[in-house]
């Protein structure tokens, strides 16, 4: 009995701090994607864009463990339609994507965050 106690504690604790890992490895990432994408957006920079999406292709395997796949494709989706803007200097249309692209990530940052209310 008190075996099967210590291994219930323990999953739990164990279901916790992977909780707070995925949390605080997608809010990190999320962040430093959003200000790179501000930075490049501001100075209409597709080097630093494209820069910016293969960072982000690089680190979608290990993001797709803790999100579901529709958030991360759209993010990718809309980098690539947002280059292809920028690429063809169609200004307009680029600030519509990088909106999207911001309000996505921020939608990644803020998925299933953990809460008391949530565990009990």
């Amino acid at each position: 009995m008190k075996i099967r106690l210590a291994a219930a504690i323990l999953a739990f604790i164990s279901a916790i701090t992977l909780g707070i890992i995925c949390t605080v490895y997608t809010d990190r990432l999320c962040t430093q994607i959003s200000s790179d994408i501000e930075s490049a957006a501001q100075n209409y920079d597709y080097n630093a864009l494209h820069s910016t999406k293969q960072h982000w292709d690089k680190k979608v395997p290990i993001l797709s463990a803790f999100v579901p796949h529709e958030h991360i494709d759209e993010v990718t989706e809309i980098l690539s339609r947002a280059l292809a803007f920028l690429q063809n200097d169609d200004h307009t249309e680029f600030d519509a994507e990088i909106s999207c692209v911001m309000h996505q990530l921020y939608i990644i940052s803020t998925y299933d965050t953990p809460t008391l209310r949530a565990l009990f």
